[in-house]
C-alpha cells in the first residue's frame, strides 16, 4: 500500500471522503510541509475531517511551534506511543526517524 493509499484509507476509516483536499490554506500548506519533513515523503492534500485535523492542527499548528525541534517532538511522541502500546503509529515514527537519520540503535536504547 502506498503512503497516499494509507493516508486515504485512514481518512475513510474515520468517516472522511479521501480524495482531492481542495484549495490549500496557509495552515494546510504549513501542515503538509511539516508532515513531509516529519515523515520524509510527500504527503498529498487529502479530503476529510480526520486528515484536516491532522494536517491543519497537529502538523500546521503544534509541530510548527518554535519551542521544540522536530527530533525532540518525535522523541516525546515515541515515548508516549510506547507507553500507550500504540505500536502501529510507533512503527511509523520509528521508521521515519531511522530513515531521516534522527535516531539510531544507541539513541533508541537510551
Amino acid at each position: 500500500m502506498s503512503d497516499y493509499d494509507a493516508a486515504a484509507a485512514a481518512d475513510r476509516a474515520m468517516g472522511g471522503s479521501a480524495g482531492d483536499g481542495g484549495e490549500l490554506t496557509e495552515q494546510r500548506r504549513r501542515g503538509l510541509e511539516m508532515m513531509n519533513r516529519v515523515y520524509g515523503w510527500a504527503m498529498p492534500n487529502v479530503a476529510g475531517d480526520f486528515f484536516a485535523i491532522t494536517a491543519d492542527h497537529v502538523f500546521g499548528e503544534i509541530w510548527t511551534r518554535p519551542g521544540l525541534s522536530v527530533e525532540q517532538r518525535r522523541l516525546l511522541l515515541i515515548g508516549a506511543l510506547a507507553a500507550l502500546g500504540k505500536t502501529d503509529v510507533l512503527d511509523i515514527q520509528l521508521a521515519s526517524a531511522y530513515r531521516l537519520g534522527e535516531l539510531d540503535d544507541t539513541a533508541l536504547r537510551e
